[in-house]
Order: C-alpha cells, then sequence, then structure tokens
C-alpha cells in the first residue's frame, strides 16, 4: 500500500532533505497545525478513492473548504497537509542498482517549466542544463541513499524540488 507519510519519515530517518507531511482527520487539527505553517500547502486526501486530490491552498479563507473537500476524497477520511512547492524546479534522475548493491546513474532530466505545469504543457531536457553539477551530484547521492534504504533491485526513477535561489533541494 502506498503510505507517503512512512516512506518520507523514512527517508528523513537517513538524512534526507524532505517535505514533512502531516496526517489529521479532524478540522481543529488542522486549524492548530496551521498555526506553525506557512502558505501555499498542499492538501491532499490520505487513500483517495479517486485520482488527482491535490490542492493548493494559497488564502485562509480556502482551508476549510480544502480540508473537508479531501476528507471526502479519502477512503479513511484523512488528509494529508505540507508545504506547497509550485515555482520550484524539478528534477528527475534514474539510478539502477544491482543485487549486491552497486550504484550508477543512468539518466537525469529537468523541467524548464516550474512545479505546478501541468505535465502536458511542460518541456524536460535532458541532459540537465540549469542546475550546478555539485547539485546534481547531492541528488545522486540522495538516489543512492533511497535504493539503499529500499534495497531495491533494478531501476528506481526518483524526483526532487530544487529552490534555484537557495540552492535547496527536497
Amino acid at each position: 500500500v502506498n503510505n507517503i507519510p512512512a516512506l518520507t519519515a523514512m527517508m528523513a530517518d537517513i538524512g534526507l532533505p524532505v517535505i514533512n507531511n502531516y496526517v489529521l482527520k479532524a478540522q481543529d487539527e488542522a486549524n492548530e497545525l496551521l498555526r506553525e505553517l506557512h502558505l501555499p500547502l498542499m492538501v491532499r486526501a490520505l487513500h483517495p478513492n479517486q485520482t488527482n486530490t491535490r490542492q493548493i491552498v494559497e488564502r485562509l479563507d480556502d482551508f476549510e473548504d480544502a480540508i473537508n473537500l479531501a476528507k471526502t476524497q479519502s477512503v479513511t477520511q484523512e488528509v494529508i497537509i505540507s508545504r506547497a512547492i509550485n515555482g520550484l524546479k524539478e528534477v528527475s534522475i534514474e539510478i539502477l542498482r544491482d543485487v549486491r548493491g552497486n550504484k550508477m546513474q543512468i539518466g537525469a532530466s529537468e523541467d524548464m517549466d516550474p512545479i505546478g505545469i501541468h505535465t502536458a504543457d511542460s518541456l524536460s531536457v535532458s541532459p540537465i542544463l540549469t542546475i550546478q553539477d555539485q547539485l546534481i551530484g547531492r541528488m545522486r547521492d540522495y538516489a543512492f541513499r533511497i535504493a539503499d534504504m529500499l534495497q531495491l533491485k533494478g531501476v528506481m526513477h526518483v524526483q526532487f524540488a530544487v529552490d534555484d535561489d537557495t540552492h535547496t533541494i527536497y
């Protein structure tokens, strides 16, 4: 079963820079969390009963409606809230890990449009053109660490969000 909060926690435990996910059931829990987080936020259903339940909340006035809608889209009436990453650059790294744990990067690409642009309207290029080699190396290392954590045997595609201004990777 797809468990985003558990995967995020596992990645944080091995020191990877992740965006925290918060799983909630009640509006008052969401309101309490809102005091700690900054807009924009992404709200989506946990265990969704349909595809594409993501909503970006940019105004406080829209927060409660987003929570209620996501709850109706969830089989368990649970909602995931996290920081929205729209506007950051999306970079994909493809790696291969064999049964002995040997790893190699087999591909990489970057979207020329910021995160938040629909995939059908986006342009992706390979090789990566606008990201420093040092950042690409960090993303490759993170992808290798994820493959080891999962004890992967085969090909893995990892997507990263990169803040061009601060060089922060998620």
